[in-house]
Parts: C-alpha cells; sequence; structure tokens
C-alpha cells in the first residue's frame, strides 16, 4: 500500500463502464505511475476522483500477451487519505517513447509531457473506429481514450506546441492520452 494521486481515466467501454485509471507516487519521476484495472459506472459507490490522495491494495500484475505486457494493479480496493494537486508532468522526448525501450518502460503510468507534435496520420482500432493519430515526424501515438479529441479529429499537419497526458503501453507500442482540451496546446 502506498499513497498516491490520480490522474485521469478511461473513456467508457461499450457496457457503458468505465474500466480504468492512472495513479502515481506524490513524489512523481520514473517508475511512479501505474494503470489501475477497476471497472466502475456513474452510480457506483466507489470510483476515482482526479486530486484524490489515496492508499491503494491491488495486485500487481503484467497483463498482455507476446506483443508487451502492461504495468497494472487488479483487484484493487482504496481509502482516501485527503486531497492534493496532481503531479506536474515530466518533459520527455516523443522520439524515445516512440522507440520504446528502459526510457519508455520507466515513465509507463506516469503524466508526461511531449514537445511539437505533428499530426501525421489517423489511428484505428480493430474494429475501424479511429482512435488517435500518429506523430508525424516520430510515430508516436496520441489515443483518445480519456479525452476524445478525434470528434472532430484535427486536421493532417496539425501542430501542438505540447500534449500532456499519462503514458500507457498498449498494442505493442508506448502512447499518450491527454486528459482534456488543456493537454492539447496548439503554438
Amino acid at each position: 500500500m502506498c499513497p498516491r494521486r490520480w490522474c485521469g481515466y478511461r473513456s467508457k467501454n461499450s457496457s457503458g463502464d468505465y474500466e480504468g485509471f492512472f495513479i502515481q507516487d506524490v513524489a512523481g519521476g520514473p517508475y511512479s505511475g501505474i494503470y489501475v484495472y477497476h471497472k466502475w459506472t456513474d452510480a457506483s459507490a466507489q470510483k476515482p476522483a482526479q486530486g484524490e490522495l489515496v492508499e491503494v491494495t491491488g495486485t500487481y500484475q503484467e497483463y498482455g500477451s507476446s506483443g508487451g505486457t502492461v504495468s497494472e494493479l487488479s483487484s484493487v480496493s482504496w481509502t482516501v487519505k485527503g486531497s492534493a494537486a496532481v503531479p506536474a508532468p515530466i518533459l520527455v522526448s516523443a522520439a524515445d517513447m516512440a522507440a520504446g525501450g528502459a526510457i519508455a518502460e520507466a515513465h509507463e503510468g506516469v503524466l508526461v509531457q511531449v514537445d511539437n507534435i505533428t499530426v501525421g496520420s489517423y489511428f484505428a482500432d480493430s474494429g475501424g473506429t479511429q482512435i488517435g493519430f500518429a506523430d508525424g515526424v516520430t510515430g508516436f501515438l496520441v489515443i483518445h481514450k480519456l479525452y476524445d479529441f478525434m470528434n472532430p479529429a484535427p486536421a493532417i499537419s496539425t501542430v501542438y506546441a505540447k500534449i500532456i497526458g499519462p503514458l500507457h503501453f498498449a498494442v505493442g507500442t508506448f502512447e499518450i492520452m491527454p486528459r482534456g482540451p488543456g493537454d492539447m496546446v496548439a503554438p
């Protein structure tokens, strides 16, 4: 158990349930965040709220297959211990995150910031629904799971001075998930 702050939550799935959220150690830094797999609805008694300082208990697992795994906590419960500001994002390189490896792994689940991102191409899920875009320079993915910035989709060649969000690993690659319009800053 450790005190952490939560950063944001994922969009609802097709059943109308939320699927998880990110938490981060109060001190921040590499290896300070993790994805929490926990389903809830708007009517649930226990659901996360941004800015809560919480003590979390759960089971750590690496979820996934040969394409890579996601570090996550499951079967969780938590106790609210107070409130605090969300940790400041850590500035990382989109090229380092797109390439994966030790630097990206150290920031999985952590609130990060990447600068100078250009909409190069759209990215679709297995059903063909556009869920984000790839940076035109590095190929780093920006995904809409926390905030639906794809309706309407930003135009190809749109440049963002900075994008902020938790770094997540899915479909064999690292991706950033902006939490709202304030996380996608145009020049």
